[in-house]
């Protein structure tokens, strides 16, 4: 008997590879990982994506069913990213990878707007292939008095500099493909009472607004409003809301849906 099988999706990785021009549009190899990623997924028994909008982009480009696409949030742990009643700086945080998906151009923009009284500090931890440039981009800015770059952490630290700050940061690149994109360190920093400022568009615009703790923008302009916007709001009040929301992607509640994917090819109710 044929066993069942799941393919889960994670990232569109080729879509985003194409649009930021690391694979050309139409090539031999843009052509074949295309033919290997329609028939892994038209040959699947169930789909499992992160964002709703992942699942509209595959049906729209591959034709598949969408009743066999299950959408499993990315989820976090609520018991390892979780707060004391540690007393917080008026400070922002970036805590994972400096890639090219990130937008710190925007962001880092956006900040230098702001007059120098307004400005909090940034905390930057992580690593990655464009952490340099971003570290560069910082001193050209003259915002270096303000950031401070801490080295790779390990996650018991990153959850310490969470909770000891008051806003996370997650730039993303305004671009069509990334539209389906949720950082994960989103999900971290609300569960760590954390609202947060984004870069980008689609579904981290989604959960900013449904959260009612995060605010985004496209353009540095609007960084700097998004900035404002939260350091002129009642934190612990946007803490509260960070919470509260958190709770729905709890790991435990990632796994009981993937569970119920599980008991479907299984025939089970």
């Amino acid at each position: 008997m044929r066993k069942k099988v799941i393919v889960d999706v994670r990232d569109l990785f080729l879509d985003v590879s194409v649009n930021l021009g690391f694979i050309k549009k139409g090539s031999l190899i843009e052509r074949i990982f295309r033919f290997l990623e329609s028939k892994a997924l038209q040959k699947a028994d169930a789909v499992t994506l992160v964002t709703p909008k992942i699942r509209h982009q595959l049906v729209e480009e591959y034709g598949i069913n969408p009743a066999k696409c299950y959408v499993v949030p990315n989820g976090v742990d609520l018991e390892t990213f979780k707060c004391d009643k540690s007393k917080r700086k008026l400070q922002m945080v970036y805590a994972g990878y400096f890639g090219h998906a990130q937008d710190f151009d925007t962001f880092l923009k956006g900040y230098a707007l702001l007059r120098e009284n307004e400005r909090v500090p940034l905390i930057l931890a992580g690593g990655g292939e464009t952490l340099e440039d971003v570290l560069k981009n910082v001193e050209k800015l003259g915002i270096s008095k303000w950031i401070k770059y801490v080295g790779m952490l390990s996650r018991k630290d990153v959850v310490k500099l969470l909770c000891s700050s008051s806003i996370g940061v997650a730039p993303i690149k305004v671009d069509e493909s990334l539209k389906y994109a949720i950082p994960s360190k989103i999900y971290e920093y609300l569960a760590c009472g954390l609202p947060f400022i984004g870069v980008g568009v689609g579904e981290i615009e989604k959960i900013a607004e449904e959260s009612r703790a995060g605010c985004v923008g496209k353009t540095p302009e609007e960084v700097a409003e998004c900035i404002m916007k939260l350091l002129n709001s009642n934190l612990e009040k946007l803490k509260v809301r960070a919470l509260r929301y958190v709770t729905r992607f709890s790991r435990e509640s990632s796994a009981k849906k993937f569970l119920i994917v599980l008991n479907s090819l299984r025939g089970e109710t």
